[in-house]
């Protein structure tokens, strides 16, 4: 039942992703109760382990922040983008050359900052070339989910690596993503050369 809680709770627009893992935590919880498998000291290891697990996410985004600060202030991204940018001379072009840069950054720093400093970068050059804004915008979010699975700064790959039995380090964990990194880089190459994969059914509903 805890994926279709997960799941069901965010597909139905009853709650975000952060409130679905907390209904998942409150189920856990009370099943762990119901069949008597929890204790005490099976509590405390439970909490030490999520403060250690959580903690370490944290500080690779507080660095990874204080690492975008200083590409922001010294203007890097700006110099990329442009950079690359001056090849651009189609939209097909553009959006490969995007893909690099998000990548590139990607694999360096934490993404959510980068969606906030590279959109505003992007979106009105993307507009320029004609470019559909929900294609563009599934463009960005698929390259963002690949550098997230990308070391070094992969945050996704670091989480699931620090809650493995065996407290796997990242560069024990890449013979086992080497299948995912193909798969959902095909499918960022499939996004960018076939939009109507992004555009279909939004333009449906209208």
């Amino acid at each position: 039942m805890t994926p279709i809680f997960i799941l069901g709770s965010i597909f139905s627009g009853y709650a975000t992703a952060t409130e679905a893992a907390v209904i998942a935590v409150v189920y856990g919880f009370v099943l762990s109760l119901f069949y008597r498998e929890l204790n005490w000291t099976k509590v405390k290891e439970i909490m030490a382990g999520s403060a250690v697990t959580s903690a370490t996410i944290l500080i690779i985004i507080s660095m990874a922040n204080v690492f975008t600060y200083v590409l922001t202030v010294n203007h890097i991204p700006d110099a990329v983008s442009g950079f690359f940018l001056n090849f651009a001379d189609s939209p097909l072009v553009f959006l490969l050359l995007v893909s690099l840069i998000l990548l590139i950054l990607g694999m360096l720093t934490e993404v959510t900052s980068l969606i906030v400093l590279l959109t505003p970068i992007f979106m009105p050059i993307a507009m320029e070339f004609g470019i559909d804004p929900v294609h563009f915008g599934m463009v960005m979010i698929m390259n963002f989910a690949l550098a997230n699975i990308t070391p070094p700064v992969g945050l996704s790959l670091i989480a699931g690596a620090s809650v493995t039995d065996k407290k796997m380090g990242i560069e024990e964990t890449l013979p086992y993503i080497l299948h995912v990194l193909l798969i959902v880089g095909i499918m960022v190459v499939l996004i960018i050369f076939i939009p109507s994969i992004s555009t279909f059914l939004p333009n449906l509903l209208k």
